[in-house]
């Protein structure tokens, strides 16, 4: 029954990488983010991507990772991507804190 949870939990993991790169994004940046994200719980205690953003560990890992099954033009698209990725994910937690705040 645990692992059947856990795996639950990777494929949800899993999910939630690929739903936050485009559709166009090269198969080896899906897969590092995913498997990033998915590594993120056991290093970091969180999934929350807009944390992870601000942890440069997180950050160097998936660079490492794009360097080693990405082509260099695959490697500078994964990087851009994943910084429009960080930057959504830290701009809505500003803009919930901020709308907390006004309540």
């Amino acid at each position: 029954m645990r692992s059947s949870t856990a795996a639950a939990a990777l494929v949800a993991l899993a999910s939630q990488a690929y739903a936050q790169l485009p559709s166009s994004a090269p198969a080896c940046v899906a897969s590092c983010f995913a498997a990033k994200l998915s590594e993120a719980p056991s290093y970091y205690g969180t999934t929350d991507i807009a944390t992870l953003c601000q942890i440069p560990t997180f950050v160097s890992a998936f660079s490492t990772c794009l360097g080693d099954h990405c082509t260099s033009a695959e490697q500078t698209e994964g990087l851009v991507l994943g910084a429009e990725v960080s930057t959504r994910q830290v701009q809505s937690v500003l803009k919930a804190k901020h709308w907390r705040s006004k309540c």
